[in-house]
């Protein structure tokens, strides 16, 4: 349902599956991910917003973790988009996505997809970011920042639809 933007029927499921796995605290997790993520796409931030910053005070798994700090970026990055005179909110969407890149890095086995979503997404960040800064070095350097991001998604997550995403955009930017 989730796959298909019918974000309301699938948050009504997630909040099912939620309710019913307390004794699996890793399925509760991912369940109560899942319905952060479809809060965002129905663009209700703010309770969204409440559903990623509990997980990211409660949960112990890295996927969950990453996947909270990217619901919240998401939920920046949507707010910037909306008012981009509100540079705040940009700051705040690139330091939550930073935390999936930095702290919840996958280990062997485990899903890629939040991280490749945050390298993505904190080097767009970094691309808007530059357009605020004074100087053409501190520019550049937001610039290089922002590929490099763009270059380890593609390194590490060829062939996913992020490094698509990271691919289109390093062309655009370089």
């Amino acid at each position: 349902l989730e796959a298909q933007n019918k974000f309301a029927e699938a948050s009504g499921e997630y909040k099912v599956i939620a309710g019913k796995a307390a004794r699996f605290p890793a399925v509760q997790s991912q369940a109560k991910l899942g319905t952060g993520r479809c809060l965002v796409g129905n663009k209700q931030y703010s309770e969204a917003e409440g559903f990623f910053n509990d997980l990211a005070e409660k949960a112990e798994d890295g996927t969950v973790l990453a996947g909270a700090y990217n619901g919240l970026g998401d939920c920046f990055k949507d707010k910037f988009e909306k008012d981009a005179t509100n540079i705040d909110n940009l700051r705040k969407a690139l330091f939550a996505y930073l935390r999936g890149v930095v702290l919840y890095t996958p280990g062997k086995g485990d899903d890629t997809g939040e991280h490749a979503r945050a390298l993505v997404n904190a080097g767009w960040c970094f691309e808007k970011l530059k357009d605020t800064m004074p100087t053409p070095e501190a520019k550049e350097k937001y610039k290089a920042n922002a590929r490099n991001l763009y270059r380890e998604c593609l390194g590490t997550y060829r062939g996913t639809k992020s490094a698509e995403e990271a691919e289109s955009r390093l062309k655009r930017l370089e």
